[in-house]
């Protein structure tokens, strides 16, 4: 079976990597369209409308068998509809939840949502991240629905030993908090140092590491050199994904706040941040805030609000904890859902 993927930026997005690679081991001719119009100028909002709309013309001159559309943008899955071509729905966070929470419009939040509920119905299948995602595909008349968590490959490990690169940045005396991610209100990065400054004061033998960037990286430079943390406090900065399990495996915890009360905060899942998938499966101890599906999570989370980390934190690392079968949060476990998803399809034909 011919499929073609879609993103408007692939080489950003490792799930779509993943599936290709998934779909062309299990013998299909799975390829990744390139998207040729790359744009960016002021005003955003216009220079998307260029992107899509130079991507979407160049899948309707494709002829897969199948079309695999990941969201975000939703858009890019009415090329194939307006085609009648087959159509895989490849679901990972709520558009118009996203522009509401990130933008703050609403207007266009409801259409972008309209936009949503169209696609899922005609969809010949929706794939979805999370149980809630799968309740509202259902709930949208989608024909059928398919949960693929968000999980990392199995190679997804360090490839530093984790005592040689604690060593190697200066952290063999320290346990390590480690934060991986956008630097943002949402994810309460700011927020998340203020509260723990008091232990990185009292306990010097932890350190705070975030890994990442983002709008609140003044913010949180100018609290550290207020409050005086620095010799606590590392920031990395980004750092290339393949980086990434290294700073994961010389972790005590990892923490994961996030903004309760948010348009999107129901559709917030462990199944579908990457970024949970990634700690669980090299086995490190989580912590999180109760949002979305978090507040009642079966997954080996500790979940408390915001304000109740410090106490988490040091019984954490207090009573070190290891997580048991940590494959069970790899992509291999997803990876036979979407070979169902494609035999069912080719079954269909």
């Amino acid at each position: 079976m011919k499929i073609c993927l879609v993103h408007s930026e692939p080489e950003k997005l490792p799930r779509i990597q993943l599936e290709y690679q998934s779909l062309r081991k299990a013998g299909h001719d799975a390829y990744i369209l390139s998207p040729r119009v790359t744009v960016r100028f002021t005003p955003k909002l216009l220079a998307a409308g260029f992107r899509y709309a130079g991507l979407m013309i160049q899948e309707v001159l494709e002829s897969p068998d199948v079309y695999h559309v990941l969201n975000i943008p939703d858009v890019l899955a009415l090329a194939p509809i307006l085609k009648a071509s087959r159509l895989v729905y490849d679901v990972r966070s709520p558009w118009g939840d996203e522009i509401e929470a990130f933008h703050g419009s609403k207007t266009i939040a409801d259409f972008a949502r309209s936009i949503e509920r169209y696609v899922t119905k005609h969809a010949d299948a929706v794939i979805v991240v999370n149980r809630v995602l799968e309740r509202r595909a259902q709930e949208w008349g989608a024909k059928k629905v398919y949960v693929i968590p968000n999980y990392p490959p199995t190679h997804f490990q360090p490839t530093i030993k984790p005592e040689i690169f604690k060593r190697q940045m200066g952290l063999s005396e320290k346990k390590v908090v480690l934060y991986v991610g956008k630097f943002s209100l949402v994810e309460c990065t700011l927020d998340l140092l203020k509260i723990i400054s008091n232990i990185l004061k009292e306990e010097n033998n932890i350190a705070l590491v975030l890994v990442g960037d983002g709008p609140e990286r003044p913010s949180i430079e100018r609290f550290i050199e207020e409050e005086r943390v620095g010799s606590q406090v590392r920031i990395t900065g980004w750092v290339s994904h393949s980086d990434v399990p290294n700073w994961i495996a010389i972790a005590d915890v990892c923490v994961l706040p996030r903004r309760e009360g948010m348009p999107s905060a129901k559709f917030y899942s462990p199944h579908s941040v990457r970024k949970v998938g990634e700690y669980l499966a090299l086995g490190k101890q989580v912590i999180a805030t109760p949002v979305g599906e978090f507040a009642e999570t079966e997954l080996p989370i500790t979940t408390v609000p915001l304000n109740e980390f410090p106490v988490a934190i040091m019984k954490a690392l207090r009573n070190p904890s290891r997580i048991e079968r940590p494959k069970d949060f790899t992509w291999e476990s997803s990876e036979r859902t979407l070979v169902e998803v494609y035999e069912t399809l080719e079954d269909s034909v």
